[in-house]
């Protein structure tokens, strides 16, 4: 099971690079990898897309928004379609969701991770 982040490293952190270094740390030393081989690289390419997270082995991005993303609703949209045209699954979490319920956010990719 992962061990849960001391709640002050959370709290510490501020800005979407931030939570995107938590996240990878959750995915990089997750049982995940040890135990299925499941490996989530960042940053990967997808046709014209560019992932915060994917996993190729399971077909599961995962994607992190800041508030500089409530205006690109369209562009999401689409994305996600193009995304799901190639087979991934797409999961998104908001910046605070991650800083706040980093359990949470864990329990969902382990829940999608299961069902794919």
């Amino acid at each position: 099971q992962i061990q849960e982040p001391h709640q002050k490293v959370i709290n510490a952190l501020a800005n979407s690079e931030k939570v995107l270094h938590l996240l990878e740390k959750v995915v990089g030393i997750s049982t995940w990898q040890k135990t299925k081989g499941i490996r989530f690289r960042r940053q990967h390419a997808i046709g014209p897309y560019i992932t915060d997270f994917c996993s190729i082995k399971k077909k599961l991005v995962i994607e992190l928004d800041g508030s500089q993303h409530l205006e690109l609703s369209e562009y999401h949209r689409e994305r996600s379609q193009y995304l799901a045209s190639r087979g991934y699954k797409v999961i998104r979490f908001w910046n605070d969701q991650v800083l706040n319920d980093i359990e949470g956010a864990i329990v969902e990719i382990e829940l999608s991770l299961k069902n794919r």
